[in-house]
């Protein structure tokens, strides 16, 4: 005898209801999304207003969320109109990964997975974003209360930016970094990373500034090429947080804050650090790691710290990596890096586009952790906007002067 059980007819009713449901939110999340690019590539300010009829406008939080996104916007379309960026087109895609749908409200986890058409690009920007977005449902229309995600623009400018004031604080901070002492042409960087200029000679084993023992180790091309290998190898392009391909027991991960100890290790590694107990290459006294992540200084892991050290001993030709700031990108080149306020990043590819023998902003490709990225357009993965309302600060790394005594 053949039993069949067969699910109730209010049990069918409430599935394909639910599914109903889903369709629905997801319907809306679609519409939000595009509407939200379409505005940023038609520079319509005004057609970010329309975004206010997707929101649960009776929600104080709600409306905070909803300022966040039209102010973020606007702030791509100023700079987008500032220097030329163009977005010919664009597809959105929503990968759902959990749905939770509870009377008149509904939590989705999803994967907006985002193909973009810059006009300073090839190819198009490939790029995954994961949001927790809330939805509240108001005369039978689901409306948005919250989008919490992480992009790169995100991590530097927060939930409740005011985007107003960005653009003369990022003039401001980027006037302070005078070039006046940064090479100006590829000889004038090569002489400095070659150890001849300010006393270097080009021997590992001269000294320095006569002192018996100083070293200066070059970060030479081959020194880079080998920097941009460990950078790829210990990273992926997730956009998460994940630590599953750092996989080097040498050192401790970070999770969340894990960009500096990543481009540190970079950095080491190009100078001739390798995975052994040893670790091959010294490590200074302010500027070392291990498995527990002991330390004596910031200097390893801390953004700012590592920043204000390297440019320190450049500038006084004291021990340690040396490095140099710039607020203009020419003389970038793999094995270098990016800092904004907060978050460094390593450029392991630049792409001569236009054949200038000049790196020009929209020609750098980067690799980093906290969010993994690698070999993702550094312009793109800002949303197209320009360095200057970034705060951005480009650095050349140009070697290690160091003795035996300190280390």
């Amino acid at each position: 005898m053949v039993l069949t059980l067969a699910l109730s007819p209010v049990t069918v009713f409430a599935k394909t209801q639910n599914e109903s449901e889903e369709t629905k939110i997801k319907s809306k999340l679609q519409e939000y999304f595009d509407l939200e690019l379409s505005s940023i590539k038609d520079k319509d300010k005004d057609a970010l207003q329309d975004l206010g009829k997707l929101f649960n406008n009776d929600d104080i939080i709600s409306r905070k969320f909803l300022e966040y996104e039209i102010n973020r916007s606007e702030f791509l379309i100023n700079s987008h109109e500032e220097d030329g960026t163009e977005i010919s087109s664009f597809n959105n895609e929503i990968d759902i990964l959990s749905i939770s749908i509870k009377d008149k409200e509904a939590s989705v986890e999803l994967s907006l997975n985002q193909s973009i058409d810059y006009n300073f690009l090839k190819e198009p920007f490939e790029n995954e974003i994961n949001h927790k977005v809330k939805l509240v449902k108001e005369n039978d229309q689901w409306l948005i209360s919250q989008d919490d995600y992480s992009d790169n623009l995100k991590e530097l400018f927060g939930f409740g930016t005011d985007f107003n004031s960005i653009s003369k604080l990022g003039n401001e901070v980027m006037s302070q970094a005078e070039d006046a002492d940064v090479p100006q042409t590829w000889e004038e960087k090569r002489l400095k990373i070659e150890g001849n200029v300010s006393g270097h000679r080009s021997s590992d084993n001269v000294s320095v500034l006569g002192v018996p023992g100083d070293k200066w180790d070059r970060f030479d091309q081959s020194a880079r090429e080998d920097a941009v290998y460990y950078a790829r190898k210990y990273t992926d392009a997730t956009n998460s947080t994940s630590t599953k391909n750092y996989n080097n027991s040498q050192f401790k991960a970070y999770g969340d804050t894990d960009c500096q100890n990543y481009v540190s290790q970079a950095i080491w590694y190009g100078l001739g650090g390798r995975d052994s107990s040893s670790k091959d290459y010294p490590m200074r006294r302010d500027w070392w790691a291990n498995t527990k992540g002991e330390t004596n200084t910031w200097n390893w892991t801390g953004t700012k710290y590592f920043f204000n050290w390297i440019t320190y001993n450049d500038a006084n030709e004291d021990y340690g990596i040396h490095g140099r700031e710039s607020k203009k990108p020419n003389l970038i080149e793999i094995g270098d890096y990016i800092y904004v306020p907060g978050h460094v990043m390593f450029v392991t590819r630049v792409d001569d586009d236009n054949d200038n023998s000049i790196t020009d902003y929209e020609e750098i490709y980067i690799s980093a952790h906290t969010n993994n990225q690698k070999d993702k357009n550094l312009k793109a993965l800002y949303g197209g906007a320009s360095p200057d309302k970034l705060g951005m600060k480009f650095v050349f790394i140009y070697g290690n002067k160091w003795n035996v005594e300190e280390y």
